[in-house]
């Protein structure tokens, strides 16, 4: 489609998308190995296990696409509160979905245990909007720099 209005997703917000999906998914990762070698170690599993980072970081995406769309307004425009509520909205739906799927696993967590996954899932979720928001400024950047230099080199003020 050569016309962008009609795209699903402008190509920033699918390299967005995927940088969700690959830092989501390497921090759980991460964070699994930690807490399992905290909580359960000697532990044993099976190799299905290695499914279940990429099924949060696919969930974490799903989940951002629905916070993220039925307004008006262009995500560039969503902010204030707004942007905090779907940003709630998102982590929200993000840890229901940790605690359900192991729920239907047959795992429970005690109540330490559970504090300790929401706040992972939280420093988890801040810190993919951290890489994101580099992303952006690097680009950002970038695409001045050049400019900087496009300006230069015809003369323009």
């Amino acid at each position: 489609m050569k016309n962008k209005e009609y795209a699903f997703l402008s190509r920033d917000s699918r390299m967005e998308l995927l940088i969700t999906f690959f830092t989501s998914t390497t921090l759980v990762c991460i964070l699994e190995g930690i807490l399992g070698s905290m909580f359960y170690p000697g532990m044993k599993i099976d190799f299905g296990a290695f499914f279940s980072p990429p099924l949060f970081g696919l969930l974490s995406v799903l989940f951002g696409l629905f916070a993220g769309i039925k307004s008006s307004k262009r995500k560039s425009e969503i902010e204030g509160p707004e942007a905090i509520i779907r940003r709630m909205i998102h982590l929200i739906l993000i840890i229901g979905s940790v605690f359900l799927l192991n729920a239907v696993n047959g795992r429970t967590f005690s109540v330490s245990q559970s504090i300790l996954i929401i706040f992972s899932v939280t420093i988890i979720y801040l810190l993919v909007y951290l890489v994101i928001y580099l992303n952006d400024r690097k680009n950002a950047l970038d695409f001045n720099q050049k400019l900087k230099n496009y300006q230069e080199k015809n003369h323009f003020d």
